[in-house]
């Protein structure tokens, strides 16, 4: 069996330095991203349900967050990362918005049983946004999109996917760590995942959404 070699980190996010200059960098370099997090915002507040639980995994600095929490102060939302100096930057920025269910967890998703750190809850909506690929390696993505559809979505849960494109669809280089669409599709298909379909697309970047059943459909 070939042996999967992890592609190696060229910034090291548990570190406060390193993380708040990815913070403070991220936008300005790729100022379309606030386009992604709005459409994850349009999506789930669509949602008329009550009490929808939300989970973001990778959360970083909290700019996602942000941006869903200002406008629905009251709603659940969950931020995993494995970098506590990401937490305490998303902590800073949320502070000035009077949010009344957010919950910071500490977790490394590239552990197989990382999902055990939610306690069992389940959730209708999931993002990960552009962290994916921290997996470090593309050959993880099935399997961890497996855990996701069996411990941690709801049901009829959605689950939004953004990452960077490998060539030729997008502009990353690295084969072994970005994926092509189809290697995406592939890998949720894989995962039981259905109703994939590629919400947003800008500069190769882009945001694919699925749920576990065939009753909810992107607009």
């Amino acid at each position: 069996m070939h042996k999967i070699i992890d592609i190696p980190s060229p910034i090291n996010l548990q570190d406060s330095l390193h993380a708040i200059q990815w913070a403070n960098e991220a936008n300005f370099k790729r100022p379309y991203r606030q386009q992604f997090f709005a459409y994850y915002v349009s999506q789930i507040l669509a949602d008329l349900k009550q009490d929808i639980r939300i989970l973001e995994l990778g959360s970083g600095p909290g700019f996602f967050a942000y941006e869903l929490l200002s406008r629905r102060p009251s709603i659940n939302y969950t931020a995993v990362d494995f970098s506590a100096a990401m937490h305490n930057l998303a902590k800073q920025r949320l502070a000035a918005i009077p949010h009344k269910s957010v919950d910071f967890i500490l977790a490394d998703f590239k552990q197989q049983d990382w999902y055990t750190v939610l306690n069992g809850q389940r959730f209708d909506y999931i993002v990960i946004h552009q962290a994916l690929h921290e997996l470090r390696h593309k050959a993880y993505a099935c399997d961890f999109h497996k855990s996701i559809a069996q411990q941690v979505i709801q049901p009829n849960g959605s689950y939004f996917i953004t990452d960077h494109l490998a060539q030729p669809d997008g502009n990353m280089k690295n084969l072994e760590l970005y994926m092509t669409k189809d290697e995406h599709i592939q890998s949720l298909s894989n995962a039981n995942f259905r109703n994939i379909q590629i919400g947003l697309e800008i500069e190769g970047l882009c945001a694919l959404q699925a749920t576990l059943s065939g009753h909810n459909q992107i607009g």
